[in-house]
């Protein structure tokens, strides 16, 4: 699985990077290597947001929250790109 990181307006810190390459990576159990991800973190005063846009089964992923913590966000949108992953796979496989 290949993960690109990128931030606007601010710089991540290690742990930051860390737990949201963690968090993508939790995908990879499901989906096998053949993915490949890119999470921007940007923050405008407090508010936080999280886009992640996800290479998968043939198909471009994309998914944007918005809250006031880092820490929230990231595993939302990995559950919400799971879920459109795990639609898209029954997909291709039930026909």
């Amino acid at each position: 699985m290949k993960t690109t990181l990128s931030a606007r307006r601010f710089t991540p810190t290690e742990k930051l990077q860390n737990f949201a390459k963690k968090e993508i990576n939790k995908l990879k159990k499901h989906f096998g290597d053949d993915i490949t991800s890119e999470i921007i973190l940007e923050e405008n005063g407090n508010l936080k947001v999280v886009d992640i846009r996800l290479n998968a089964l043939g198909k471009t992923f994309k998914t944007r929250v918005e809250d006031d913590d880092f820490y929230k966000i990231i595993p939302k949108a990995v559950n919400k790109l799971e879920k459109q992953l795990k639609s898209r796979k029954s997909k291709v496989f039930n026909r």
